[in-house]
C-alpha cells in the first residue's frame, strides 16, 4: 500500500509538472516596444506630370516607431497577434525630375493597426518565432509647404479622409529572450518587412525593434 501511494504521488508530481511546463510554453503576452522603421523609395520618375506630379520619386526615409503588441496562444507554438504601431516623421528631400529642382519636406506620421498569426515553434529561454499578418495603414499627415532651390512655393495639401487608408500586410521573425526562472516576463527583438497597398502601386517598408513583455 505504501508503494503504491508512493508511485501514485510520483505520477501526480509529474502530472503537475507537466501542466506547469504547458503553462509556460502557452505564454499569453503584451509588449511594449519601439525602433525604426526604413522606409524604402517609391514611386517613378516616368509619373512626372507638369504641375500635378513634378516631384515623383519619395526617397529612402526613416521614422522612429513605438507600438505595443498583444499575443494570445492557442497551443505551446501557434498563436494570434494584435499589433498597433505608430511611426513619425521623417525628412526627404524631393527631385523635379524635369529641370532637377530640388524640395525639402517632411514625410507624414502613420499608425497600422494588424492581426496576424505568430509561430513559435521551440520552448526555452531563446525563442526564435515567425509572424505574418495583415490590416490597415492611416496616414496623420497634415498640409504642408515649402521653397523649391528655384523659388518655387510647393503646397502639399493634407490627404482626403478617404485617401488615408491603405491596406497592409507584412511578414517577419524575431526573438523572445526569457532570463527569469518562472518565465513571466522578458525581452522581444523583432523585423518585419511591410507592403503597403495605395492604390496602384506598392510602398514597402523595414522595421527593427526592441521591448519588453509580461506573460499572462
Amino acid at each position: 500500500m505504501k508503494s503504491r501511494a508512493v508511485a501514485w504521488g510520483f505520477a501526480a508530481a509529474l502530472l503537475a509538472a507537466g501542466g506547469t511546463a504547458e503553462a509556460r510554453d502557452r505564454m499569453n503576452s503584451l509588449t511594449v516596444y519601439g525602433g525604426v522603421h526604413h522606409h524604402f523609395p517609391s514611386g517613378k520618375a516616368e509619373e512626372y506630370v507638369l504641375g500635378e506630379n513634378d516631384f515623383p520619386v519619395v526617397p529612402a526615409h526613416n521614422g522612429i516607431l513605438a507600438g505595443f503588441s498583444l499575443i494570445r496562444m492557442f497551443g505551446r507554438t501557434l498563436g494570434a497577434e494584435f499589433d498597433a504601431r505608430f511611426v513619425g516623421t521623417s525628412p526627404v528631400v524631393l527631385t523635379d525630375p524635369s529641370d532637377g529642382d530640388i524640395v525639402e519636406l517632411t514625410a507624414g506620421p502613420h499608425v497600422s493597426v494588424t492581426l496576424g498569426v505568430f509561430l513559435a515553434p521551440f520552448s526555452g529561454a531563446v525563442r526564435p518565432y515567425l509572424s505574418a499578418g495583415g490590416g490597415l495603414d492611416a496616414s496623420l499627415a497634415g498640409a504642408a509647404s515649402s521653397i523649391t532651390r528655384y523659388g518655387f512655393v510647393i503646397e502639399v495639401p493634407a490627404p482626403a479622409f478617404k485617401d488615408r487608408f491603405d491596406p497592409e500586410a507584412h511578414a517577419g521573425a524575431g526573438l523572445l529572450l526569457l532570463p527569469g526562472k518562472g518565465r513571466t516576463w522578458g525581452f522581444r527583438l523583432d523585423s518585419r518587412y511591410a507592403w503597403n497597398f495605395d492604390g496602384s502601386r506598392t510602398i514597402s517598408g523595414l522595421s527593427g525593434s526592441a521591448g519588453f513583455f509580461l506573460v499572462f
